[in-house]
């Protein structure tokens, strides 16, 4: 061996490193100290109960040197330590998060004190004891120095003499590390280990307050106990809990038999010193059965997929670029609304339907309406997400420039609910467009988060103050409902949705971009509307589009309407087109009868229909309406037409009191004029004389009449019609207004005139 490689076996060994005989590990020794020169050394056995004791260096090198001795990287010792550091650390910072969370409560503001344990104050003690001793070196390797020390140590009556031994032992072997002088609580406990437990073992654990001194109060989990509890971990449901199902084991396996309670059997509980408490059944509970059955049992399937299960996805990921996946959904918006037709009518609160991107989360479109959810809703949010925003907008009030809400493209997967687009419904209008519907299973928001989300952020704030709004707070004893208080009507809540869309595309800054490195490194942050000009400036391009009516035939629900004479009549209203006319339908429904047609309508507007003639659609345009009147929706005019039928229900209702009124008064005049006839009946005249004369008599009346009139307007100041004429007078100017005489007999018509004139004017 050269000089070199000597000198490279002397340097290749220090202290604390573990040496041991090669093929034998029990003979393991940790070099405590190296003199100057290396010639001298202090070891220890890593076995047994050995103190330090003086080595040559020459005679460890040499060893080391021709391959006698190795170095012992893992000794059993040195893992244990690094497991008994690590414990001490996790324990710390427990320690630590625990004070924190005290300090927090209201019991530190009131004096109280944490109880900490005293491990870590006990070590400082015994360090403290050993270290003027072991901080001495070489001499504290003497065991002359050793066993003075130890004398005086005990006499001072602090420890005994195997403790200093076991503490000094300790730390050398430790490779003088003072935290081996910790209590070995991690050894404690036997962690991973399920102890066996038998009637005639001692109870374990704490005693509880109830137990008596001497006493052993409750009982040690059997296996027997443990089946009963794995059994009645589906005796868990939602309204009775772990409690309920604690008081079934308690009747089902901790009795002592059963008595009879007026007529009825029921059992009799052991003594409740013999009993489960429902702390340790609880325990055991989550110790046993799996923590999934036992939410399932108390919350649901459905409370524990929404809530509780893990999510190691994420939906977004699977959108490669704008308008690849649209998410729609509908909720009912907190706040009632009034009827434009009649603002004293509250219709109630609205269904808004919302579609956004799953890439850009963008909100494309939505629809607000009182039908739904249904398809026929969803589908009118659809149209809105696949037309040009400006004239949407520009129809509610609200402008905008074409980059502003640059959506109007057909998406490529559309996910939704699985009750309103899952059916043959779906199959004839959303095949056209040529996109797939993906529907998920009821009560499965977490898997269209985005549009849920969207629901707080948009339509919530939107309608959070604004009168007539649902306030999530408790109801007060005689407050007024807060329907009392709508003021809105649909075009206002469709401005004030419009303008939150607006902004949160526009301005709102996303929480969380997309997952995609490029975008990342091009947008530090970013709004929906910039995440979608990104992906399609780098992702998907240039996207599909549909003619209008190519949408509204494929979109828009469907109805029957009915030809009249007046044109075609749908929804209480007529309505007239172009076809109408060239094909006479007016008049071909007044001559041979109506007939039934299919339209489309726009549930967002009542001013037209459409009727598909051949490959196009037709318009039919609302009879009497102009361009630039109010835009009423559907659902407000259907609104109107049934509270305008209740009132005209009521009218008529009404009326029948004074039609009931009016016709018991014409029977009393009936009546009376029948006995006025009566009175003055002649009993020679037949019915036919009766009306033998009716010419002539007519006009000796009509005679009277102009003759009265005529004496009235004679002069100013003439007499009024109540009045009294002279009866000379009055005969000859009938006489001379009748025109010759008839041939009738003078006493009949002298008769007649008198009558008359006492009738009229009260003479005698």
């Amino acid at each position: 061996m050269t000089e070199s490689e000597e000198r490279l076996v002397e340097d290749s060994w220090f202290a604390g490193m573990v040496l041991c005989p090669v093929g034998e590990p029990e003979a393991a020794i940790r070099v405590l100290w190296i003199s100057d020169d290396r010639e001298t050394a202090v070891t220890i056995a890593m076995n047994g109960k050995a103190m330090p004791v003086h080595a040559s260096g020459l005679g460890i090198s040499n060893k080391l040197g021709n391959g006698q001795w190795i170095q012992v990287k893992s000794h059993p010792v040195d893992l244990e330590l690094a497991r008994k550091i690590d414990w001490l650390r996790s324990r710390e910072k427990l320690i630590a998060e625990a004070e924190a969370e005290f300090k927090k409560k209201t019991l530190a503001k009131k004096g109280f004190k944490l109880v900490r344990p005293e491990k870590k104050e006990a070590a400082a003690k015994r360090w403290k004891l050993i270290e003027p001793f072991v901080s001495g070196e070489p001499a504290a390797y003497d065991s002359g120095n050793r066993y003075q020390w130890i004398k005086k140590v005990v006499e001072s009556g602090v420890v005994t003499k195997p403790t200093c031994y076991a503490l000094l032992r300790k730390y050398w072997i430790s490779g003088k590390n003072r935290l081996a002088l910790e209590d070995d609580d991690h050894l404690r406990g036997a962690p991973g280990v399920q102890r066996e437990a038998t009637e005639s073992t001692s109870k374990r654990g704490r005693p509880p307050k109830l137990a008596k001194p001497g006493e052993q109060y409750g009982v040690n989990v059997t296996e027997e106990i443990k089946a009963w509890i794995v059994k009645s971990a589906r005796w868990i449901t939602p309204r009775r809990g772990f409690a309920g199902a604690y008081r079934r084991l308690l009747r089902k396996a901790f009795r002592s038999g059963f008595k009879t309670e007026y007529g009825f059997e029921v059992p009799v509980l052991l003594p409740p010193s013999k009993q489960l408490s429902l702390q340790s059944y609880i325990h055991w509970l989550h110790r046993l059965v799996p923590p999934e059955k036992l939410v399932i049992s108390r919350k649901g399937r459905q409370w524990f997929d929404l809530n509780a299960r893990g999510k190691l996805g994420n939906a977004a990921l699977l959108a490669f670029g704008p308008a690849h996946a649209y998410e729609i959904d509908a909720t009912v918006i907190d706040v009632y609304v009034v009827n434009r037709l009649n603002r004293n009518f509250v219709l109630g609160r609205p269904i808004v339907y919302t579609v956004c991107d799953r890439f850009s989360r963008m909100i494309v479109g939505f629809h607000i309406g009182f039908d739904g959810p249904n398809f026929e809703a969803a589908m009118e949010a659809l149209l809105n997400a696949m037309e040009e925003k400006v004239g949407y907008c520009s129809q509610n009030g609200i402008a905008i420039n074409p980059e502003d809400w640059p959506c109007h493209y057909l998406c490529s997967d559309l996910i939704a609910d699985g009750g309103e687009l899952k059916g043959h419904l779906v199959e004839g209008g959303i095949t056209d467009l040529k996109f797939k519907v993906s529907t998920l299973p009821a009560f499965r928001g977490d898997w269209k988060w985005i549009v849920e989300k969207n629901f707080d952020i948009v339509v919530g704030a939107s309608v959070k103050f604004s009168p007539g709004s649902v306030q999530r707070e408790t109801l007060e004893r005689m407050k007024p409902h807060t329907s009392k208080f709508a003021i809105l009507d649909i075009a206002d809540l469709t401005q004030k949705l419009l303008l939150n869309i607006i902004h949160y595309n526009t301005k709102r800054p996303l929480p969380t971009l997309p997952d995609d490195p490029q975008l990342k490194a091009e947008l530090i942050t970013a709004t929906p509307l910039q995440c979608w000009n990104w992906g399609m400036r780098n992702r998907t391009g240039s996207l599909a589009t549909r003619d209008m009516d190519v949408l509204r035939a494929a979109l828009l629900p469907i109805a029957t309407a009915t030809v009249t004479e007046d044109g075609v009549l749908f929804g209480g209203k007529h309505y007239v087109g172009d076809t109408i006319a060239k094909k006479q339908w007016a008049t071909r429904a007044a001559m041979r009868g109506r007939w039934k047609i299919d339209i489309r309508f726009d549930r967002r507007q009542s001013s037209e229909i459409y009727w598909r003639s051949g490959d196009e659609l037709e318009t039919f345009t609302l009879k009497g309406w102009k361009a630039g009147s109010t835009q009423y929706t559907h659902e407000e005019r259907v609104s109107y037409q049934v509270e305008r039928d209740l009132a005209q229900q009521h009218a008529k209702a009404h009326a029948k009191q004074y039609e009931a009124e009016v016709e018991s008064m014409h029977e009393q005049i009936d009546k009376n004029a029948e006995k006025k006839l009566k009175d003055a009946r002649d009993p020679s005249l037949s019915r036919t004389g009766r009306t033998k004369h009716m010419t002539e008599d007519r006009q000796v009346v009509k005679a009277m009449e102009r003759s009265e009139a005529a004496y009235a307007n004679r002069r100013p100041g003439a007499k009024t019609a109540s009045a009294r004429v002279p009866e000379a007078e009055l005969e000859a100017d009938a006489v001379e207004a009748a025109g010759p005489p008839v041939q009738t007999t003078e006493s009949r018509r002298a008769a007649l005139l008198k009558k008359m004139q006492e009738k009229r004017f009260g003479g005698t």
